[in-house]
């Protein structure tokens, strides 16, 4: 049923209502709900991609703690060196 609601433009109701914890965090993203989409990855062992993803999106909207939140989760270092260093 979420998938068809997101089909057709209902983005926001599949997300209330989809079971699908991967499917959850990616309509989070589509709806920049960043901070849900960070609660959404602590729940989960597998999300180091996911916070780098996050991450990249919080600085693309000025989100510094968010980022730097996000890449110290995900053991990023690279992308934590660079925040620190703009």
């Amino acid at each position: 049923m979420a998938k068809f609601l997101e089909r057709e433009g209902f983005t926001e109701f599949a997300f209330n209502i989809t079971p699908d914890i991967d499917h959850k965090f990616d309509l989070a993203i589509t709806l920049n709900r960043l901070h849900e989409a960070f609660e959404i990855t602590k729940a989960q062992d597998d999300g180091k991609e996911k916070y780098r993803r996050i991450g990249d999106i919080s600085l693309k909207y000025g989100d510094f703690e968010l980022a730097e939140r996000c890449f110290k989760e995900g053991d990023d270092l690279n992308s934590l060196y660079l925040l620190y260093t703009r």
